[in-house]
């Protein structure tokens, strides 16, 4: 019979990381991951996610940590064969419990899985950023820290942070927005720009340059104080991001508030390396 995730009992060895490679690995033979793929989709799609998913990331951390060639390879294979039915939420929670770090742990466990499989990038390139508001702060780090891995998904990077300005500029979408919405919004545009390099961005400045200025003035528009507030520390930060070299840099006037505090802790991420150590 069909077992339900509250009858569901996840073996007491799942709890202990325990990670070999088998004697066909040490000589060389190529090994199927598509079978534990299937079983850590089928755990997770029955509500056992939280329980099998820190185990298995904690464990191939571990194990990828010294840059170990087999072990990247086994990780990043099992993760490429996990049905597509199951993708975003082993996913979800591989963003939740990896560790967050420069360079990206999650780059070495997924590999180029989101320039591979067309789900994972509509998953992590737009349904994560515009859909989603995770619970855990690590999803922030990891996010983005795994697509600014490389040239290629810097690109979608870049793109998402397009697609977060068109968003983040509409004042109908605004005005049904959230707080918890907003901020996560704001969190991804100041994060992701720290991330991106002059060349992901020169061939799209016409573009951020008009969209940042829509979102200023949806903003200041606003009739809700953080709102405001929060919109003229995110548009001085993207206008200064965009115009390093002006001598005068954008500065509003707004009062200090907890959300103030927390974005301009965020904008300092790159050069103290603090965001790390808070995002665990």
């Amino acid at each position: 019979s069909l077992h339900t995730p509250s009858s569901l009992h996840t073996p007491s060895s799942l709890h202990t990381p325990s990670l070999h490679p088998t004697p066909l690995h040490a000589a060389g033979v190529s090994c199927s991951t598509v079978f534990p793929a299937a079983l850590v989709g089928k755990l997770a799609l029955l509500g056992q996610k939280d329980v099998v998913i820190p185990v298995l990331v904690a464990g191939l951390e571990d194990r990828t940590r010294g840059g170990d060639p087999l072990w990247e390879r086994i990780a990043q294979a099992l993760f490429r064969h996990i049905p597509d039915n199951s993708l975003e939420a082993v996913l979800d929670a591989v963003m939740a419990y990896a560790t967050p770090s420069q360079p990206s742990i999650v780059r070495r466990l997924l590999g180029d899985l989101v320039l591979l499989n067309p789900k994972a990038k509509f998953l992590l390139t737009h349904k994560a950023f515009l859909v989603k508001v995770p619970n855990r702060r690590q999803v922030l780090f990891n996010l983005i820290g795994y697509l600014s891995g490389d040239k290629l998904t810097r690109a979608m990077l870049a793109e998402a942070l397009l697609a977060l300005l068109d968003v983040w500029g509409n004042v109908s979408a605004l005005r049904h927005m959230d707080h918890r919405q907003h901020m996560w919004l704001a969190q991804c545009l100041m994060l992701s720009t720290q991330h991106l390099e002059d060349t992901d961005i020169t061939p799209l400045k016409p573009k951020l340059q008009s969209s940042v200025m829509a979102g200023i003035q949806a903003h200041i528009d606003s009739p809700v104080v953080v709102v405001r507030q929060v919109g003229m520390v995110v548009g001085e930060h993207l206008m200064n991001w965009l115009h390093p070299e002006t001598a005068q840099p954008l500065a509003f006037e707004y009062e200090v508030s907890s959300e103030v505090e927390e974005l301009h802790k965020l904008a300092r991420y790159m050069s103290t390396r603090e965001g790390i150590r808070s995002g665990r």
